[in-house]
């Protein structure tokens, strides 16, 4: 959350709260006021700084704070313009007492009328004018004149606030720095697996705050990880095998992510199974027809982009009916790293059946071309990356489809467990011909005579 308009009406507000006026002489309802507003002003800037310490705050309640702010710097600032420049009636003339320089030269004091403004030099009261007053009957002097005990406390008081306003800031200041080296934290998860199936028994999130300031957030680091597994409840009884501690590169533009195996000598601990991904999956196919009585063109492309980052052995399955996949067995990438292997593990060929007699009973042969299930199984690298995308396609690559007395129609499909991504028919014309051939083996001797 920016917090940095609270930031300045803050300083505006704490800035004003720090000059130190002087309230003699000054009108008591002025006065008055004058404190008032710094009372409220006070309570505002405690808000204020709890407020800027917080992580919790929400931006309503930092707008309405900063509101506050404002309207209070904006009263108190009038208030302490109008001490500045007020005047107490009925007081006699203050008699400001020449400096050195002055009585040397023999430059006259100042009259009532030209004395220095009060804000800009401190005035005198000789000891002649307090001996005056004092020599005269109380019901002679000034009335408005009159001791002000809550000014004589107001030093005191006001220390004390300003001591209690320094510690609050000093913790706020101690917090902000906190929350500043916090910001700067990079989070990376520890991955425990089992050593026997390579699968995963446990993961724990982890952050590293960099000690110094100059490793600012858009930098990477390195580090030595050695987790301590024996306060993991979901690891009781493992112990981590082979190495202990290992160096991880953090990047904050990625998924850190180390893994560490794990064993134990006691009884089986669940693990966790081994999903289909969440994905975002396209497919533009198109086949050609019309052309062979054995076989047709597929030509198409998919577009995958994981919804989720996946864990070793993770995987997603597409289905591909009346259409060959065989050439895309091989390696996934992404960002020039092996990320996963694409697989087939389903085959339906009605096509390589009607080829290899004895294989199917010939009133099973259906017509159709080859059926198969694509798997893309992703492996420990895969969990470094977030949004992983690939893609795979195929150009005008030959089908074959079983003979037929007849036409027939094929339908062509691209699915994934979710929905059918791409579909469309391809014509396949009738055989021109169904050869057979009978062949026969005569053994023995044959004697050949001439005449």
């Amino acid at each position: 959350m920016d917090k940095e308009s609270l930031k300045q009406a803050y300083a505006r507000l704490h800035s004003l709260l720090q000059q130190d006026l002087d309230l003699t002489d000054q009108p008591a309802d002025a006065v008055v006021n004058y404190r008032q507003l710094r009372q409220e002003a006070e309570r505002l800037e405690q808000s204020a700084l709890v407020a800027l310490a917080s992580q919790t705050v929400s931006a309503e309640e930092v707008a309405q704070l900063q509101a506050q702010l404002a309207e209070s710097s904006n009263t108190l600032e009038a208030s302490i313009a109008g001490l500045q420049v007020a005047v107490k009636p009925g007081l006699p003339a203050l008699v400001v007492e020449a400096g050195p320089r002055e009585k040397a030269e023999g430059t006259p004091a100042s009259s009532s009328a030209e004395a220095v403004p009060a804000e800009k030099s401190i005035a005198r009261v000789t000891e002649t004018n307090l001996a005056t007053n004092a020599e005269k009957p109380a019901t002679d002097q000034n009335p408005a004149v009159k001791p002000d005990l809550t000014a004589q406390a107001a030093p005191s008081i006001a220390e004390e606030k300003k001591a209690e306003l320094d510690k609050i800031r000093a913790v706020a200041d101690a917090v902000e720095k906190i929350e500043e080296t916090q910001a700067k934290a990079i989070d990376y998860t520890v991955v425990y697996l089992d050593k026997q199936t390579g699968l995963e028994v446990w993961r724990e999130k982890k952050s590293y705050t960099p000690v110094t300031k100059e490793n600012e957030l858009d930098k990477d680091a390195t580090i030595t990880v050695k987790p301590d597994i024996s306060t993991i409840k979901e690891l009781e009884g493992y112990r981590i095998e082979g190495a202990q501690e290992k160096p991880l590169t953090l990047s904050p533009s990625k998924d850190n992510v180390i893994d560490f195996a794990v064993a134990t000598a006691g009884k089986k601990r669940g693990v966790r199974a081994v999903k289909e991904v969440g994905n975002d999956t396209t497919a533009i196919l198109s086949t050609v027809g019309d052309w062979s009585d054995q076989a047709f063109k597929e030509t198409f492309s998919i577009s995958t982009r994981l919804t989720e980052t996946p864990n070793a052995g993770d995987y997603i399955d597409y289905y591909f009916d009346n259409l060959s996949v065989w050439h895309l067995v091989g390696s996934i990438k992404y960002k020039d790293v092996v990320i996963g292997n694409a697989t087939v593990i389903r085959t339906d060929d009605p096509y390589y059946d009607s080829y290899h007699p004895g294989k199917v009973a010939k009133t099973d042969i259906t017509r159709g071309a080859i059926n198969q299930t694509l798997r893309v199984t992703f492996n420990e690298q895969a969990r470094n990356y977030s949004n992983i995308s690939y893609e795979f396609s195929t150009e005008n690559k030959q089908v074959g489809a079983t003979l037929s007395s007849e036409s027939y129609t094929l339908t062509n499909s691209i699915r994934t467990s979710s929905k059918t991504l791409a579909t469309t028919t391809t014509n396949i014309l009738k055989s021109k011909s169904i050869y057979s051939s009978v062949r026969a083996w005569i053994s023995g001797i044959f004697i050949f005579r001439y005449r």
